[in-house]
């Protein structure tokens, strides 16, 4: 209840660090959420393209990387926002420690010191517990993202396991030689 009453704190908080930290996670989970959203569309575009014949398989491996190359944009985008939530936890520890400097410095005062430190403690805790929000949401939502652009490059690598017409062919007429022959030579046409 505590860690929601500081959450909650952290909206209304004007310092540098509650801003950093709220922004990042905005961005962090935007990213997340654009980076499912692109595998989703990886996922079903590649599953009504792929497997493809080999004849076929240099262009869509081609249009696999163009695809890729986007979801590797959304991958590095969430990681400047957690860089960013990361960088906002360093800023409540650096007002936190100014603040113990700061009480240090003065000496002996009031009971106002006890707040202002509480208040101090609780934008850190708040802070880790965004960061901790970010990461969690990056782990889960992430994480399915990748599964289901991980399921997408299968459609892609299927392709490589088919066979053409040419190799059943020759597959074919090696099968045809081993009756007529009975036990003879063993050998795959062409060698």
């Amino acid at each position: 209840m505590q860690l929601l009453g500081s959450l909650q704190s952290l909206l209304a908080d004007p310092n540098m660090s509650a801003r950093v930290a709220l922004l990042a996670l905005a961005w962090t989970a935007a990213a997340t959420l654009a980076h499912f959203l692109a595998s989703s569309w990886v996922y079903i575009r590649f599953s009504r393209a792929g497997p493809v014949p080999p004849v076929l398989l240099p262009q869509l491996q081609a249009k696999w990387e163009r695809a890729i190359f986007g979801l590797r944009i959304w991958v590095w985008i969430r990681r400047i926002g957690l860089t960013l939530l990361f960088v906002a936890v360093l800023l409540a520890l650096a007002e936190l420690g100014l603040q113990v400097r700061g009480l240090f410095a003065a000496g002996p005062s009031g009971p106002d010191w006890r707040l202002d430190l509480a208040d101090h403690l609780d934008r850190v805790i708040a802070t880790l517990a965004v960061l901790g929000i970010g990461v969690v949401l990056r782990i889960v939502v992430g994480g399915f993202a990748n599964i289901i652009a991980t399921r997408g490059q299968n459609f892609v690598t299927a392709s490589n396991s088919l066979v053409s017409r040419e190799e059943v062919d020759r597959v074919r007429k090696f099968l045809d030689r081993v009756e007529e022959n009975g036990t003879g030579s063993m050998e795959p046409p062409g060698e």
